[in-house]
């Protein structure tokens, strides 16, 4: 029997997975980040994939006039550093904005909505567009906010289907509204803003909220009592297609002056309000599936009104500044996300639905079996992938066989029949090295090897900082398997998603 030849540039049709494979590990937690040159509060947070950096726009760093934060923060996360950034808001109205990364026109880029000045009751309508990669503010004169009442400022914003949809606003020192608007960036001049039919269960500001599949889901938020804000544990899941809004088993705590990401699938609410015993350091985590709240790990400092991002990729959470509880704060604190290696595809793995073909299951975590017994393939890591000293390691194959490193740029993580085993690495297959086993473990980058990311490189695949990859190893199994299986004689370990 022959094996199948190999192939340098193998490409295969999958989806992309948007997030790590398996669960979050029970270790993870917060630690403290660099802390920025200035305190900020009320600055607008957002993660940008392209380059895999968090942004600060706006806010200040105090609540007296003049203390207004004019230019973009940047945080590389690799590096562990923040920058300002040379571009220039057109006026000081930056605090209190709603902040989304949008794709216009084929490139993405940070919109703001909204905005006010320290010490001023008065607010912008102003739709500005920050681009990261050539650090350009502009302001969008065509399509200012059309929402609410004059001097209002936004409530909170989720996107879905490169659209932001608003919800609420703080008309300043007056009222709360219930509006929802959306803004479309690729519709006409003069007509991005859709008032939308629904309206939100209460009149609210400072809305925590995100989106999970096509629905957007939001709790708690600030309203008003005539004299000031009071935190609110109203909640609510809209649907932006059909235009419904309906409730939620509302949030257990009361909060507002905060905001919410997206992590491992449900809502995460980060702490906020100002309603003693607020503010907090408690995170609340809503499951969509079985509607209902969790405690997630909390962070250190109780804090409002502090900016915050989210890596879907990696499920890290970067929040900074924030009135912790009066003082205006510049600690950062960084949940761990997932691992930035994870073992996948294995069996025993729930998101692997492809059976072994012939049935010939391996052990737990590892691939297929093989002729030898040895339970398949386990494929590991040791090092970091930033900076890259990354040492990939597959045992429990045969002796002496020919084995080969493969990496993808997608997975796909129910698995591929691939030989006489089952593969989830997939998308641009790139071969990154070729070896023989020795007593059955195979390892790489060895000897003249060089990294992964220099390999990867070579090959016309450059990782850039926050991009993912995935791996496994296609070996030799000359007898085809236990009982000769399907007349093939290649196999694959488990796999690998490494987040650099």
């Amino acid at each position: 029997m022959t094996m199948r030849p190999f192939s340098a540039s193998l490409v295969l049709t999958s989806c992309l997975a948007v997030a790590l494979c398996g669960s979050h590990a029970a270790a993870q937690t917060w630690s403290a980040g660099t802390s920025p040159s200035t305190p900020i509060v009320r600055g607008a947070g957002a993660w940008f994939a392209p380059n895999g950096h968090f942004y600060v726009l706006g806010g200040r760093s105090a609540d007296t006039a003049g203390s207004d934060l004019m230019n973009p923060r940047e945080y590389d996360p690799v590096a562990a550093t923040w920058t300002i950034k040379a571009s220039t808001f057109n006026d000081n109205q930056v605090c209190n904005m709603v902040a989304a990364v949008l794709n216009d026109g084929g490139t993405d880029v940070i919109f703001t909505v909204g905005g006010s000045a320290a010490g001023a009751a008065v607010s912008t309508t102003a739709v500005r567009r920050y681009d990261p990669a050539t650090d350009t503010l502009t302001v969008l004169a065509s399509d200012p906010w059309a929402g609410a009442p004059a001097n209002t400022i936004p409530g909170g914003g989720a996107v879905f289907n490169n659209k932001l949809y608003v919800f609420g606003g703080f008309t300043i020192n007056a009222a709360m509204t219930d509006q929802i608007w959306e803004f479309d960036p690729a519709a006409a001049a003069g007509s991005k803003w859709t008032l939308k039919t629904s309206i939100l269960p209460v009149q609210v500001g400072y809305v925590p909220c995100g989106t999970i599949g096509s629905l957007i889901y939001g709790a708690g938020g600030a309203t008003w009592t005539g004299t000031t804000l009071a935190d609110s544990t109203s909640s609510f899941v809209y649907d932006p297609v059909a235009d419904l809004i309906t409730g939620i088993n509302p949030i257990p705590r009361a909060t507002g002056e905060t905001t919410a990401v997206v992590e491992s699938g449900e809502l995460w609410v980060l702490g906020g309000g100002r309603t003693t015993p607020n503010p907090s350091n408690e995170v609340d985590g809503y499951s969509v599936t079985s509607n209902s709240w969790s405690l997630p790990p909390a962070f250190a400092l109780a804090r409002r009104n502090f900016s915050s991002g989210v890596d879907p990729a990696t499920g890290r959470i970067f929040i900074v500044g924030g009135y912790a509880p009066t003082t205006v704060s510049s600690s950062m604190e960084i949940f761990s996300g997932n691992p930035p290696i994870n073992a996948y595809c294995g069996q025993g793995d729930a998101a692997l639905t492809t059976a072994c073909p012939c049935g010939i299951q391996g052990a737990t975590g590892h691939g297929c079996e093989n002729s030898a017994l040895t339970g398949g393939s386990l494929l590991s890591a040791t090092g970091n992938p930033v900076p890259d000293t990354l040492v990939l390691t597959a045992s429990g194959e045969l002796p002496g066989v020919l084995s080969i490193f493969l990496q993808g740029n997608a997975s796909t993580p129910a698995g591929i029949v691939f030989g006489i085993g089952v593969r989830c690495a997939s998308g641009a297959l790139k071969r990154l090295y070729v070896h023989n086993a020795s007593g059955g473990v195979v390892s790489a980058p060895v000897g003249a090897d060089v990294s992964v990311t220099a390999r990867s490189a070579a090959l016309g695949d450059p990782i850039a900082a926050g991009s993912l990859r995935y791996y496994t190893v296609y070996y030799r199994d000359p007898t085809g398997g236990p009982g000769g299986c399907n007349g093939l004689t290649f196999n694959t370990s488990n796999g690998l998603s490494i987040h650099y």
